[in-house]
């Protein structure tokens, strides 16, 4: 979902994602809270800092482009352009263009991000990079809305790599994993089923 806020914020929200925020900011900041992922595009105003909230921690922005993956405990952050600080209790993180943070309990990380591989849902695709069965199931169970259920001796550690428009069938997706792999999917009403080719 595309959304504007009342400042002129773009965000897209990913599928399964929730974004709280007010219908007009006060004077003094902007503020907004993700459960999930979402691209962020935020207006400029130097005297309203902008903050997106998650259980992990927060970013504070000025004007920028980013992505924000917080799922539960922990927060992923990918900046594209601008500035931004990310911050977990009394720690501060400051990031540049192509590098992300990523938080957890008590525990932050900065490095070089694969700003293809985190924005490719944004961009409207697929994108496995050196990825595990168990991390691609459940970008599939997110986007689908599936119940993922592993049958059998599935190795799931093996790595795969590929890309896919997100707005083809479900069928085309796990036609072109089953081609990749050797692994055979079946879908039952909401349950996908991944085991081996016999």
């Amino acid at each position: 979902y595309k959304i504007t806020l009342s400042d002129g914020t773009r965000v897209w929200v990913n599928a399964q994602s929730n974004l709280k925020f007010p219908a007009q900011f006060p004077k003094n900041e902007r503020r907004v809270s993700l459960e999930g992922e979402a691209y962020f595009e935020v207006a400029h105003d130097a005297k309203k800092p902008f903050f997106v909230e998650s259980k992990a921690g927060e970013i504070k922005v000025l004007g920028t482009h980013f992505n924000v993956f917080a799922y539960h405990d922990d927060i992923r952050a990918t900046l594209v352009e601008g500035k931004v600080e990310v911050r977990q209790q009394e720690n501060k993180l400051e990031l540049n263009p192509g590098e992300f943070a990523s938080l957890s309990k008590n525990n932050m990380i900065k490095g070089s991000a694969d700003i293809q591989q985190d924005l490719a849902w944004h961009n409207n695709e697929f994108y496995f990079k050196k990825e595990t069965i168990v991390n691609i199931a459940h970008q599939l169970s997110r986007w689908y809305d599936l119940d993922v259920k592993f049958r059998g001796n599935v190795q799931l550690n093996k790595e795969y790599s590929g890309s896919i428009q997100r707005d083809v069938k479900l069928s085309q997706v796990l036609e072109m994993l089953s081609y990749v792999s050797n692994l055979r999917f079946e879908i039952h009403g909401k349950e996908l089923i991944i085991e081996n080719k016999s």
